[in-house]
């Protein structure tokens, strides 16, 4: 089974769950309106926010199809930061 976990990466300290979903549009919608003002810089790097999927609890990468879906550049991470907003 697919899910969508949205995490905090805190770089060098590692990252932690926000939320999970089933539903992609939903997970992107809720990663979406994270407020990136609020990450905080760790050991020199800022932190970040990241759309990752799993399938059967194993992480998953993204096919260029589901990045189209979400309006997301082909072949990239989904994360947002500071710097990339």
């Amino acid at each position: 089974m697919k899910t969508y976990q949205v995490n905090i990466n805190k770089n060098a300290n590692g990252s932690s769950e926000i939320k999970s979903f089933n539903d992609l549009k939903e997970a992107f919608d809720y990663f979406s309106k994270l407020d990136v003002n609020e990450l905080e810089e760790t050991n020199g790097e800022g932190d970040e926010y990241e759309l990752a999927k799993y399938e059967d609890g194993e992480f998953q990468e993204w096919t260029n199809e589901e990045l189209r879906q979400i309006g997301w550049p082909e072949n990239t991470w989904v994360i947002r930061d500071q710097i990339s907003q």
